[in-house]
């Protein structure tokens, strides 16, 4: 059963009753699936969909990293340079300058491994806390999304409803309409069988007339 109806609401026309059209073939919901991608094929995408991302950056140095990754396609992390980490002790032993730059990376070495004791002893006062209140956080914002999620679904299901109950009532429309035109398709018919015969019963009246003024 497919037809075009109108609505309550004029800037809608429905072409198919899903809720009725039960009786298709698997060949038709093909063809239907094909039309589908033909007809999605013709769609206008979205200008915005493809806008070029434009970062603005406020320092001048990381404007020009950005560029240079950019240039380069390579957009992973450099490795962070280890090697001031690194307590070797000088080739030459008798190289002032060479145990002076070792001393400056045993300083630095230091500094590192006091602001890691730092981190830990700051992790282990206020960490537990933060994961705490991190994770306050993202369940806010999953019942924030679980609401929403809740009110699309009762939108949709609300919808389907109302496309349910508008489509039954088109359909009984239709089989009212349909059994109209059957009833007046068998009246029709049996006015052109009255009409035959009526033809009829004049032709052999006519024929008596011809016959009875012969004689």
């Amino acid at each position: 059963m497919s037809t075009s109806m109108e609505t309550d609401h004029p800037n809608i026309l429905y072409d198919a009753l899903p809720y009725l059209d039960t009786s298709y073939t698997p060949e038709k919901k093909a063809q239907a699936e094909r039309l589908i991608q033909q007809e999605m094929r013709t769609f206008t995408p979205r200008t915005e969909a493809y806008q070029p991302i434009v970062l603005d950056f406020k320092s001048e140095l990381l404007q020009k990293e950005w560029e240079l990754v950019s240039k380069n396609g390579d957009y992973s992390t450099p490795p962070l340079p280890m090697d001031k980490y690194n307590l070797n002790p000088p080739q030459d032993e008798n190289d002032l300058k060479a145990w002076e730059k070792s001393l400056d990376m045993a300083k630095i070495s230091v500094e590192h491994h006091l602001n890691r004791v730092e981190n830990m002893e700051l992790l282990k006062t206020y960490g537990a806390n933060a994961w705490i209140a991190y994770n306050q956080q993202l369940e806010r914002i999953q019942q924030k999304l679980q609401v929403k999620l809740d009110s699309v679904k009762n939108e949709i299901e609300e919808l389907n409803r109302l496309r349910k109950r508008e489509q039954e009532e088109a359909g009984q429309k239709i089989k009212h309409l349909e059994d109209r035109w059957n009833e007046m398709v068998r009246g029709n018919l049996r006015i052109d069988g009255a009409c035959l015969k009526l033809k009829s019963e004049i032709e052999d009246l006519k024929d008596k007339k011809r016959a009875s003024e012969v004689q």
